[in-house]
């Protein structure tokens, strides 16, 4: 896998934190995927560091399996600046980090970590976790309103509500 990332990662189980950020990030639009609906996020966080050459080439995001819910989006928070290059890079655009900025996308979208030129980037990474499809026949609101097909690069979101300075992310 060296090869596609060369960054080094490590994993932290924490309810507190894993309930803090899915208090903020419930309140985004998050999108219904095939009838299935965002619920939560995984009970551990992954943390992300690239050191200046670091970088994780173009790829997608698979899905994350736990309690009978499946990821289906990719959650990124920068929990730095002071370095340069390091972009969140995706076929039609690029995201610059900003200290506490997140960053949420469809698994199925190619993307990549641009190689930090200089300094350290830090980065939280999790997942959205959705719950199974509900039974259209038993709950007729449950209708997808995207097919499985549709431009997932429409629903990156890029959102400073994670910044620490921004209060409790009820700011427009």
């Amino acid at each position: 896998m060296a090869h596609i990332r060369n960054n080094e990662r490590t994993m932290l189980a924490s309810a507190c934190w894993v309930d803090t950020l899915w208090e903020r990030l419930r309140r985004l639009p998050l999108p219904e995927l095939d009838g299935s609906r965002a619920v939560g996020l995984p009970r551990a966080l992954r943390f992300y560091k690239y050191s200046a050459g670091q970088r994780f080439r173009m790829h997608k995001d698979g899905p994350w399996r736990e309690d009978g819910l499946v990821s289906r989006l990719s959650f990124l928070v920068y929990l730095n600046e002071g370095f340069e290059g390091g972009e969140t890079g995706f076929r039609d655009f690029v995201v610059r980090p900003r200290t506490g900025g997140a960053l949420v996308f469809v698994h199925d979208t190619w993307h990549e970590g641009a190689p930090v030129t200089s300094g350290t980037k830090y980065v939280l990474r999790s997942d959205v976790m959705y719950a199974p499809k509900r039974d259209a026949a038993a709950d007729p609101g449950s209708e997808s309103t995207h097919d499985s097909g549709y431009d997932s690069r429409y629903d990156s979101r890029y959102d400073s509500r994670f910044d620490p300075n921004a209060g409790d992310g009820d700011r427009s």
